[in-house]
C-alpha cells in the first residue's frame, strides 16, 4: 500500500516588549526566489511626525498636521470596527485551547498565541474537506468555510497595524512541494481571505530551507532566529503552513528606570534576584475566586493584563477558572462595577524575556481535530489537482517570545493581587507585588488576546548572592 506523505504545519510567533525598544529589529522585504503568490497588504496612513510640519522659524503648520492626523485616526477607527464582523466566540476558543495547551506544555514558562493558532487552523480548514474540515469547523465554532473566511478576515484586519505608531504585523505563508500540482484557486482564496503568501520549491533543498528561515526572520523582526534556524523541510513533505505575529507597543505611562528595585522572585523551581519595575498610580483592580488582576495600557489601544493567583492558589487553578477568560476577553464583565475597585496601586513587576517552543499535535487531537493526522482518512482534496495525492498532517509547532521592560511590551500582561475568595480589597491603596509565579496576557489594538503566558522563572534574573 502506498504510504501517505506528511504535511508540516508550523505556528511561528513572536511578541516582543522592548528588547529594548531602540534595538528591535525591523521586518525586512528581501525578495524570496521561490515566491509564487504575494498578497496585497493594506496601505496605512502613517502616524504624523510633528517635526515634518515645523518650518525654519519653528512654527507648526497645525492645519496640515491635523489633516494627516485625521486621516490616520479615521483609518485606525475603521480597522477596529472590522472586529464587529466576527460572528463566532473567540473567547471560548481562547479558553478551550489555553487550558489544553498551557496546562500541558511542560515548558518552564508556558507561552501561547491563540490568535496565531486560530489563523493557522482557519487556513488549514481552507485546504481540507470532508470530516477533516468538519472537525476544524467545530473547534473554530463555525458552521461552514464561508464563516471561517469572514471571521479570519475580521481578526486579521482589526489586529493589523504598520503605521509607525504600533507594529502589529500578522503574516501567513504556504510552502509547496514543486513535485505536486495544486489548485491555483485554493491558493488565491488563501491570499484573499488570510493574506497568505505562497511559495513553491524543492522540498529538502538547502535553498528552499533558507527561503523559509528568511521569511520567518523577516516577519518576526529577527527575534526567533534560533527557533527558525532549526526548521527545515524534508523531501517527503507535501506542504508547510506558517503563521507569524510581530507586535510591539509602548506603555501609555513608561516605568522610571531610576525607581527599579532589586528583589527576590520566589520562582517555581528556585529563588532569583530580579530587577523589579515599580509604579504607583490609580488603577482598576479586578478580582475573582482565586486571583486578582490589573490592566496596564499600551499606546493606541493595546493592554497588558497582569494576573496574580491568591496565596492559597496556583496559576494552574487560575487557568481553569472561567472568570479569568471572561476578564481578558474583549468585552469583560468587570465593566458593570462588580468585583472591581478603583485604587492607588503600588505595582512591582519584574522585567522578563520568556520564550517557548511547543508541539501541539496531541493538544489538537484532544480538542477534536483528529482526522487530518490519520494516514488513511485525512482529506486535502481542495488543495490538489488530483484528489488521490496521499497526505496527512504530521507536525504542529509553535515558537514564541515575549519581553517586557520599562518602555513597553509586545504582549499583554496581567498583574493580580493577593486576595482570597471574592472579598473586596480592604484598603484604598494596595501593594501589587509580582514576586512569585503569575500570568500575563498581551492584548492587541482590537483588545483580542495575542499572547497568554506564565512567568514561573524570569529568564532575565540571576541567582541571589
Amino acid at each position: 500500500m502506498k504510504s501517505k506523505i506528511a504535511i508540516w504545519l508550523i505556528f511561528s510567533l513572536v511578541m516582543s516588549l522592548l528588547l529594548p525598544f531602540p534595538l528591535m529589529a525591523e521586518a525586512g522585504t528581501v525578495p524570496i526566489d521561490s515566491a509564487l503568490i504575494h498578497p496585497a497588504y493594506p496601505e496605512m496612513p502613517p502616524y504624523p511626525d510633528e517635526d515634518e510640519f515645523v518650518d525654519e522659524k519653528g512654527n507648526v503648520d497645525q492645519d496640515a498636521l491635523k489633516r494627516v492626523y485625521d486621516a490616520w485616526w479615521k483609518e485606525k477607527r475603521e480597522r477596529r470596527e472590522q472586529r464587529e464582523q466576527f460572528s463566532g466566540d473567540f473567547g471560548e476558543f481562547i479558553a478551550r485551547t489555553s487550558q489544553e495547551i498551557l496546562l500541558k506544555s511542560g515548558e518552564k514558562n508556558p507561552l501561547y498565541s491563540p490568535l496565531s493558532l486560530y489563523m493557522a487552523l482557519s487556513m488549514l480548514c481552507e485546504v481540507t474537506g470532508g470530516k477533516s474540515r468538519k472537525e476544524i469547523l467545530d473547534l473554530l465554532e463555525a458552521k461552514d468555510l464561508e464563516e471561517v473566511q469572514k471571521n479570519a478576515l475580521s481578526l486579521w484586519n482589526s489586529n493589523y497595524s504598520d503605521d509607525g505608531a504600533v507594529s502589529s504585523r500578522l503574516a501567513n505563508s504556504f510552502w509547496l512541494n514543486e513535485d505536486f500540482p495544486y489548485q491555483i484557486e485554493t491558493l488565491n482564496q488563501l491570499a484573499k481571505h488570510y493574506f497568505t503568501a505562497s511559495f513553491q520549491g524543492e522540498m529538502g533543498s538547502e535553498a528552499y530551507n533558507e527561503d523559509l528561515r528568511r521569511w520567518i526572520n523577516q516577519e518576526t523582526g529577527g527575534l526567533l532566529k534560533e527557533q527558525a534556524g532549526q526548521l527545515c523541510f524534508t523531501r517527503e513533505m507535501v506542504f508547510s503552513l506558517v503563521s507569524t505575529i510581530f507586535y510591539q507597543a509602548k506603555w501609555q505611562e513608561e516605568f522610571n528606570r531610576d525607581k527599579n528595585e532589586e528583589k527576590i522572585f520566589h520562582g517555581r523551581e528556585k529563588e532569583q534576584t530580579c530587577s523589579f519595575m515599580q509604579s504607583e498610580n490609580p488603577e482598576t483592580y479586578y478580582w475573582a475566586e482565586n486571583f486578582g488582576a490589573i490592566c496596564k495600557g499600551l499606546h493606541y489601544g493595546g493592554v497588558v493584563w497582569l494576573v496574580l493567583p491568591d496565596e492559597n492558589s496556583s496559576v494552574e487553578e487560575v487557568l481553569k477558572n472561567p472568570k479569568f477568560y471572561e476578564l481578558i476577553s474583549k468585552d469583560h464583565p468587570g465593566e458593570d462595577g462588580k468585583d472591581r475597585k478603583f485604587l492607588i496601586v503600588h505595582l512591582l513587576l519584574p522585567k522578563f524575556d520568556v520564550a517557548a517552543n511547543l508541539r501541539l499535535e496531541e493538544n489538537l487531537k484532544a480538542l477534536g481535530v483528529q482526522t487530518v493526522f490519520e494516514q488513511d482518512k485525512a482529506d486535502f482534496s481542495p488543495l490538489f489537482q488530483h484528489s488521490e495525492v496521499p497526505a496527512f498532517l504530521s507536525d504542529v509547532q509553535q515558537g514564541s517570545r515575549v519581553a517586557i521592560d520599562e518602555q513597553g511590551v509586545t504582549a499583554t500582561a496581567f498583574t493580580a493581587m493577593r486576595m482570597f475568595g471574592a472579598a473586596r480589597p480592604p484598603e484604598e491603596k494596595i501593594d501589587f507585588i509580582l514576586d512569585r509565579p503569575f500570568i500575563f496576557v498581551v492584548c492587541g489594538i482590537s483588545c483580542d488576546p495575542l499572547f497568554i503566558g506564565v512567568v514561573n522563572q524570569p529568564s532575565t534574573c540571576k541567582e541571589p548572592s
